[in-house]
């Protein structure tokens, strides 16, 4: 665009154009709002001289008052052109001042034509091809190519000129030579495709002669294949408590109550009867997998509620009560349909410490349920007591109540606890030899490996008659109960090693749920911040993405002596915990010998 031919009356750094010139120029444009008119109108200003960079600040700041005022008088006139010339013939009789171009080169320097933009080269050769025939443009070009030295270029360029269809044929002929020197497959699309046509090596081999650059040969497809068949070692999920494998089925936004619960149990246990094998067929040889599932990642109100037992202190496997917890001579019938729901590991380590807790509170009275103030007040005082030496001397605040939501007592309160059988029996005056058991019975049901059950059975009735001989006057607590009379029963209906079915995952899942809902979810509406978390859920668990993590280490766990009599896998780390060996030869604090 070019400024009228006249100096401002301040000086000869600026021209100037009219604002009505600005608006027939910007409005013979074909574009489809004045926002991109005006960007337009800009881009032509700018690039119509050879500014410096100081100018085009200047320009740029000039031009953003003319897009503005633009902007206003053309709303103010309803975006009406004829309203809009009538209600401001004055304003655009009015001129706008544009720097001289800097001739001296100070500025940004000129780009040489083949690193402008497409719409700059258009512009630029904008005059040459309205005044130039399409016959000596040609021309020209093959001219210019052959001189050059590019004389295949130049015979090319005469043979798409002489038919209209010419053009076409290089376009397809050019296409399918990419797609001939396309790269090769990756061995994963070859092997996608080699299962989907249901291929024997003797035919891939044939359709891989047609391209061998192509396609891998046969011998990477069978390294590709091993990866798809199961290790010896990978049949056993190996972060089994992973919340990454923990995917939701479905979530609703009411109150947990028992009968809404049995309705949970009732939904899933009809989508697993309602479950068919799957089949395999390839080269004539099908075989079909049966899928067993079962209810393992819950805990003791879910067990409580599915065996219809109305009392959380009474046993959901065999039914006993508190009264009879202590007794051992008792043959004990039990639900088998009770036995496939686990032992609730994550729970249990948490209830057999708080077990243990409320044991010590009452040593001063022995007794379990009492009602004199005075006996309340000595329990209470106890509590005190073992709380405040807790926090000294472990830095653990144990049975302190939380804002909102439940008490201190979590897994890793639990885990600490267990983790020092001899300073927790200091603290508390209850037995070591019972803590150390059942810190031995808990490492062994959350090892994940396979149990000897005689061994663990056997072991675990040996602690039950430590407990009820020390501490007759208290009973057994019905997840103590649970583990050491039922434990080995309960494992041995289990499918898998029981510390593979435990509900940590789900657990460690709620602060995914809550963080979820913090960050990436919409407040506005419940339902649609329900739906973001779950959504989110299912991104986080998606197999997939899940299994292109990168591998974790496998962590080696240290079990005891003990233990490692009672597990069976022969890949055991027989390492010995050294806090544990030396718990062993202690016996300075303790009046009976470590259990064997």
């Amino acid at each position: 665009m070019d400024p009228e031919n006249r100096d401002t009356p301040g000086g000869s750094n600026y021209r100037v154009i009219s604002r009505k010139r600005l608006y027939d120029k910007m409005q013979q444009q074909n574009l489809p709002n004045l926002e991109e008119k005006l960007n337009y109108l800009e881009n032509e200003l700018l690039t119509h001289g050879d500014y410096s960079q100081e100018q085009i600040r200047e320009l740029k700041n000039k031009f953003s008052y003319i897009k503005s005022e633009f902007k206003r008088r053309w709303s103010k006139g309803k975006r009406q052109e004829d309203k809009f010339l009538k209600e401001n013939a004055d304003w655009l009789q009015g001129t706008f001042q544009i720097p001289k171009s800097s001739h001296g080169r100070v500025g940004r320097p000129l780009k040489p034509f083949s690193e402008l933009s497409e719409r700059s080269r258009r512009r630029k050769t904008e005059q040459l091809r309205n005044t130039v025939s399409k016959e000596a443009l040609v021309h020209a070009a093959k001219a210019s190519l052959q001189s050059s030295g590019n004389r295949d270029a130049s015979q090319v360029l005469t043979e798409l000129v002489k038919s209209p269809k010419r053009g076409t044929k290089y376009k397809k002929a050019y296409a399918t030579h990419l797609q001939v020197n396309a790269t090769q497959l990756t061995p994963l699309r070859s092997l996608s495709m080699f299962v989907e046509a249901d291929l024997s090596r003797k035919q891939y081999e044939v359709i891989r002669d047609s391209n061998k650059k192509y396609y891998p040969c046969y011998t990477i497809l069978q390294k590709e294949k091993r990866k798809c068949y199961p290790q010896k070692e990978s049949y056993h999920n190996p972060t089994p408590s992973s919340p990454r494998y923990c995917r939701p089925i479905r979530l609703r936004f009411i109150k947990e109550t028992t009968d809404t619960t049995n309705n949970e149990i009732k939904y899933i246990q009809n989508q697993i009867d309602a479950l068919e094998n799957s089949v395999f067929t390839r080269e004539g040889i099908s075989a079909s997998v049966k899928h067993t599932m079962a209810f393992t990642m819950v805990d003791g109100k879910v067990c409580n509620a599915a065996t219809q037992t109305a009392s959380t202190m009474k046993c959901y496997i065999c039914g006993a009560t508190p009264k009879l917890f202590n007794d051992l001579s008792i043959k004990r019938d039990v639900d088998s349909d009770a036995l496939s729901f686990g032992l609730s590991i994550l729970h249990a380590r948490i209830r057999l410490f708080e077990s243990i807790l409320h044991l010590s509170y009452k040593l001063p009275v022995k007794k379990w349920q009492f009602r004199s103030e005075a006996d309340k007040t000595v329990v209470k005082e106890r509590k005190v007591e073992i709380q405040k030496v807790f926090r000294e001397e472990t830095g653990l605040i144990v049975d302190v109540p939380k804002a909102n939501f439940g008490n201190t007592n979590d897994g890793n309160t639990s885990r600490r606890f267990f983790a020092e059988p001899q300073k927790a029996s200091k603290i508390t005056g209850v037995d070591f030899n019972l803590i150390y058991r059942l810190k031995i019975i808990l490492e062994v049901i959350s090892s994940g490996h396979k149990v000897d059950l005689k061994k663990f059975a056997d072991y675990c009735f040996e602690a039950a008659k430590i407990y009820i001989s020390l501490y007759s006057w208290h009973p057994i607590t019905p997840t103590m109960h649970k583990i050491l009379l039922h434990g080995a029963t309960v494992m041995e209906k289990a499918l898998l090693p029981i510390g593979m079915l435990s509900e940590e995952a789900a657990e460690a899942r709620n602060k995914y749920f809550r963080m979820y809902r913090n960050s990436f979810a919409r407040k506005f509406s419940r339902v649609e911040c329900n739906l973001d978390i779950l959504n989110r859920l299912l991104l986080s668990s998606d197999p997939l993405i899940t299994s292109l993590r990168p591998t974790i280490p496998k962590s080696s766990k240290r079990f005891s002596k003990e233990a490692i009599e009672m597990l069976i896998p022969a890949d055991i780390n027989t390492n010995m915990d050294n806090s544990d060996s030396e718990e062993l030869t202690d016996k300075e604090d303790n009046e009976s010998e470590p259990c064997p």
